[in-house]
Parts: structure tokens; C-alpha cells; sequence
């Protein structure tokens, strides 16, 4: 086994090494695999990787497409210089200029921003009694533990625009178990499992909502047709 100071001693070695400075081959690597630069010397040596790009300026020198305020006519490295400038750019921003010409310009994003929540929100049957009706103005979700009742109205109100009349929460904890081990028993741990710890969240809804019907309530002919149309 390596002792404690050759291990110190590697752990040194591996980040001086990979903090330092990158070398100019490096640097002249990076700048010669530019596309820019891969096009102009495939061009040089006679490839036929930018006859794409050659064909696509000779069809909009002919249409004229190409003709500068100043009368003349935009030269193929300009214009392979600019194309490929436009490909390379930053989707959704642009650059924005201040009243200093000597200041450098902001980028700025273009649009507005959509922040997407990362939260599961889990759709349940109403617990209904047996012989009472479904109650279709009323919800149920398995939500985490940690929302509040005002999370869930936004929650259901921005991403699905969802009214909420009324909303009741509640917290089932799992019971404990203990499991044997050579003969002695363990500490007590949370059952998991399909009695697992959850947030029940029960919902309000100002419109009705049925939930599907589960296929042991359907009739005969709704479960052939039902069947049918899941084998499609």
C-alpha cells in the first residue's frame, strides 16, 4: 500500500499539472481547428468539404445578394468570414451597444426566461366510500413533503392553470419496522415500499375533472372496447 506521503505527493502533482498554463502549441491548436480556419485550408489543398459553401456563394452572387452599399461586390473570404461568424454565434442573445463607443457591448438574453419547476405532483383517485358517487370537483395529489399549501395553488395555477377553491393536506408516515439479524434485532427503520412516507394534497376544483375509470369498474362491452383501442 502507498504510504501517507506518496499519496500526498501524487494529490500535489495532479493539480499543479492540471492547473497549469496551457502551452502555445495548444493555443495554435485551438485556433487552427477554428471552423474559419478549417474551411480556408480545406479550400487551399483542394478538398471538396466546402463546395457546399462555394455553390451557396455563387448562387447568391448571381442573384445578387451580395452587392455592398458601396456598389461592389462582397468577395467569397468576406463572406465565408461573416456565415461563418453568424453559425458560431450564441442562440437567444444579442449584443447591445451603450452610448460610450469606447465601452465594450453587453450581451444581453433575448426574451424572457422560463424557469421550469422540478417538482413531481402525483395524480390520485379520490378516496371514495363504497355505494357514494365520484366526486368530480375534487383532486387528489402525492406532492413532497416539503410543499406548503401555498406552493401547490401556484404549482397548479401557473403550469396547468388550475382554480383552486380549497386545499387540504395531510402526512402519512410510514409505521416501523425491525428485521433480525443473526438472532438480534435491528434498529427500528421507516417501512418502504408501497408504504412508503408521502404528502397527500386533496384539491378543490372550481371546473369538474373525471378521473379515467379503472378497468375493473368498466362493463364488459367498455373493457373489449378499452382493450381494443390499447392494443392499436
Amino acid at each position: 500500500m502507498a504510504s501517507k506521503a506518496s499519496r500526498q505527493a501524487f494529490t500535489v502533482l495532479s493539480r499543479s499539472y492540471s492547473t497549469q498554463p496551457p502551452k502555445p502549441s495548444a493555443k495554435a491548436a485551438k485556433k487552427a481547428s477554428l471552423p474559419l480556419q478549417v474551411a480556408l485550408r480545406r479550400e487551399q489543398q483542394g478538398q471538396t468539404n466546402v463546395d457546399q459553401d462555394r455553390a451557396r456563394y455563387e448562387l447568391l452572387k448571381a442573384k445578387g445578394e451580395l452587392i455592398q452599399p458601396s456598389g461592389e461586390t462582397q468577395s467569397y473570404s468576406e463572406w465565408l468570414e461573416k456565415t461563418t461568424r453568424r453559425r458560431r454565434r450564441v442562440r437567444g442573445t444579442r449584443q447591445r451597444t451603450s452610448e460610450d463607443p469606447d465601452a465594450d457591448p453587453e450581451t444581453e438574453v433575448v426574451g424572457q426566461k422560463i424557469y421550469l419547476p422540478n417538482l413531481v405532483f402525483r395524480l390520485m383517485r379520490n378516496h371514495t366510500p363504497p355505494g357514494q358517487p365520484y366526486n368530480p370537483y375534487e383532486a387528489t395529489f402525492r406532492i413532497p413533503r416539503s410543499l406548503t399549501k401555498n406552493d401547490v395553488r401556484s404549482y397548479l395555477s401557473a403550469v396547468y392553470g388550475i382554480e383552486c377553491t380549497y386545499i387540504r393536506t395531510d402526512n402519512y408516515i410510514a409505521p416501523l419496522g425491525r428485521t433480525l439479524v443473526d438472532g438480534h434485532r435491528t434498529e427500528a427503520k421507516r417501512v418502504g415500499g408501497t408504504e412508503t412516507t408521502y404528502k397527500r394534497a386533496v384539491v378543490g376544483l372550481v371546473e369538474p375533472f373525471i378521473y379515467p375509470g379503472a378497468v375493473e369498474d368498466m362493463t364488459a362491452k367498455e373493457r373489449e372496447d378499452h382493450e381494443a383501442w390499447m392494443e392499436k
